[in-house]
């Protein structure tokens, strides 16, 4: 869910599951079609239609596992996608859901922010796009009262990331 290009269609089919990209943006799913992956254009700004048509794309299939990586920055409703997903999730057994968001707390971030600089970027941390900013505590709020509890951690950290300080 809020899949771009699909940069994990490719291995999560060579485990032999079925790819479904759901996105707003028309050629990152026009990407994943012409590399044989299902899709489902879906504005998620409406939670309720978005999670319908996924729903509908579903159909009577399983569901092994929802993904959702870089959304929840870009929406101002997340907590309203979240709640959907559970639902989802709970329609179909209760499969998990993996989830990645940029951590605003980096250190990186917070060195900026003594100095006064607040740099936004077309990608990173600070992506110009970005609507909302999440810490770990954050974000476990936001999944907690969407009724999701963390199992599992696999946190990606750089000790220098896109808003490092430059050398001079």
């Amino acid at each position: 869910v809020g899949c771009g290009f699909g940069a994990i269609a490719e291995p999560i089919a060579e485990l032999g599951l079925v790819y479904c990209g759901v996105d707003v943006d028309t050629d990152a799913l026009e990407d994943l079609e012409a590399r044989g992956f299902e899709t489902v254009h879906a504005d998620l700004s409406d939670a309720d239609a978005g999670l319908d048509l996924v729903r509908k794309q579903l159909a009577d299939r399983g569901l092994a596992t929802i993904t959702s990586i870089d959304l929840l920055e870009h929406v101002t409703n997340g907590g309203a996608i979240l709640r959907n997903l559970h639902d989802l999730s709970l329609s179909q057994g209760g499969v998990p859901l993996v989830l990645a968001v940029p951590n605003i707390t980096h250190f990186d971030v917070a060195a900026k922010l003594l100095i006064g600089r607040f740099d936004y970027t077309p990608t990173g941390l600070l992506d110009d796009t970005h609507v909302a900013y999440f810490s770990p505590g954050r974000l476990h709020e936001v999944t907690s009262r969407s009724g999701w509890a963390e199992v599992g951690r696999n946190d990606f950290e750089l000790a220098d990331s896109d808003q490092h300080l430059p050398a001079e």
